[in-house]
């Protein structure tokens, strides 16, 4: 089985690679959407966010997303203390969609901070999509509803799209001129016939 990691800085495409990668016929499991998730639903790490935010960065079990943005975005500390709550979990979570996908040939990790939160431990290869600044910027203004201050805010709590770059195995060049369908597909390709 190859464990394939996805990564790029906020609005590099991500996700879009990741869609073409699961139509493939590969499972894909999503650091980013899943933490989502496991925050509004797992008792432990909902005590330990609440610890450190206050009792009412919840609402209706809900996490109080906008106003953990605003704290974590400009307050390093906080953002590390997250980090380090939220991190644990979905390691945990990710282990046990492994062994639920361990006959299939490949399986691909995508996550943001997948260098950063030590997610790249135990993946074979990695892949980085690529976009231009200015493209990534507006596609999260138009995405996210940020500002662009608001976005870059994010991004510069990112590795460098160079050091990314540096550190992956396969590019993948989304910048709206090359297609991505074919770069997709040549990586994925490559990947098993190699293993």
């Amino acid at each position: 089985m190859i464990n394939l990691g996805v990564t790029g800085g906020i609005g590099s495409g991500k996700s879009m690679v990741c869609s073409i990668i699961s139509a493939m016929g590969y499972p894909v499991y999503n650091a980013d959407l899943e933490a989502r998730q496991l925050v509004d639903s797992d008792p432990d790490l909902i005590l330990s966010i609440k610890e450190l935010f206050g009792e009412d960065i919840y609402t209706k079990n809900q996490l109080d997303r906008k106003r953990v943005a605003e704290v974590v975005f400009s307050n390093q500390n906080m953002l590390e203390g997250l980090n380090a709550i939220v991190h644990p979990a979905v390691t945990k979570h990710y282990k046990t969609w492994v062994d639920s996908h361990k006959t299939r040939g490949l399986i691909v990790k995508e996550a943001a901070i997948l260098f950063e939160s030590g997610a790249n431990i135990g993946l074979e290869k990695i892949v980085v999509v690529t976009a231009p600044l200015e493209v990534r910027i507006q596609r999260v203004v138009k995405r996210d509803g940020l500002s662009e201050e608001s976005a870059m805010k994010r991004m510069n709590n990112q590795l460098p799209q160079d050091e990314l770059v540096k550190r992956g195995d396969y590019i993948i060049e989304n910048d709206g001129v090359k297609l991505i369908l074919p770069q997709v597909v040549r990586v994925i390709n490559n990947l098993v016939k190699d293993f």
